[in-house]
């Protein structure tokens, strides 16, 4: 699939990060159209209504997470991508993400670069490995036996170290 047709839903509880997510995105030539939700209900309503072809979701989130909301997802809508980002990444969240369908689990922070890369490796049907990074910023890749790799860059955003999160 071409980029620059692709429709890409960011969802994060902190209007903050989706904002700069989907912006970054969108610099980077990752994305045609990319929209932006608040929670989980919202996310999964903008579904219903047009599909995407590729779904970016924080973990942690008020009511429904973000595991569960692409669990969803992926039951109903067959043939999207789905990228878990978190801060709490670890072998039994990667274990549920992989049963749930979830093409790659990012660890908090990462560089934003590197998710350009991730969607755009997705997108064209691209499942392979994301080059080093000294930041030490972890993909997993959940289609082929969950190796770890990592990408170059700035910072992306990571709440955990308070106010927005927003830091490169």
């Amino acid at each position: 699939m071409d980029t620059r047709e692709a429709r890409i839903l960011v969802v994060d509880d902190d209007r903050q990060v989706a904002a700069f997510t989907a912006m970054s995105l969108g610099i980077l030539g990752a994305a045609g159209q990319v929209a932006t939700a608040c929670s989980a209900g919202d996310a999964y309503r903008q579904m219903l209504a047009a599909p995407f072809d590729l779904v970016i979701s924080d973990l942690r989130m008020p009511g429904m997470d973000g595991l569960e909301l692409l669990e969803q997802i992926g039951s109903h809508f067959p043939g999207v991508r789905l990228v878990l980002v978190t801060g709490d990444s670890n072998p039994g969240i990667e274990g549920r993400a992989r049963r749930a369908g979830v093409h790659r689990c990012v660890s908090k922070p990462y560089p934003v670069e590197l998710l350009g890369t991730i969607v755009c490796d997705l997108l064209a049907g691209r499942d392979g490995q994301v080059a080093a990074d000294a930041a030490g910023s972890v993909a997993v890749d959940l289609g082929s036996a969950g190796e770890r790799s990592h990408g170059p860059g700035t910072t992306a955003p990571d709440r955990g170290q308070g106010g927005t999160g927003l830091t490169g």
